[in-house]
């Protein structure tokens, strides 16, 4: 289980609990806290449950982008072929590692990284 979300559960819980015991018995006795009182034990349970809860989202939300660690190998290796394809489409020939680095953080300078990338995979795609 990932630590987002165990902190977010237990957050929740313990927002309940601090829910719970805001409430009043019947006879007027208090259970709970003595030191808090019962508005601000409310409040911060409130406080606490929507942490909890904004955690579980983010935690829901960070995971959906990479499902795993398959597919942002799969990404830099298309990066990887599409930098040394650009490379050549430029100087006829496929570069050694320092020239492809060079020519990757030239590109990644002038914002044009994401534009090599994204034109070798719509060429890919078209001749598959």
């Amino acid at each position: 289980m990932n630590k987002n979300r165990i902190l977010g559960i237990i957050l929740i819980l313990t927002g309940i609990i601090l829910i719970l015991s805001s409430q009043t018995a019947l006879l007027g006795a208090v259970v709970g806290l003595k030191k808090i009182s019962s508005g601000t034990s409310l409040i911060i349970g409130i406080m606490f449950i929507t942490l909890g809860i904004a955690f579980l989202i983010y935690q829901q939300r960070y995971h959906s982008r990479f499902k795993s660690k398959d597919s942002l190998t799969e990404h830099n290796q298309h990066a990887h072929y599409s930098t040394r394809e650009h490379f050549k489409q430029v100087y006829g020939r496929y570069p050694n590692s320092f020239e492809e680095k060079k020519f990757r953080r030239i590109l990644h300078e002038r914002g044009e990284l994401s534009d090599v990338v994204f034109e070798t995979g719509e060429r890919k795609r078209k001749s598959a």
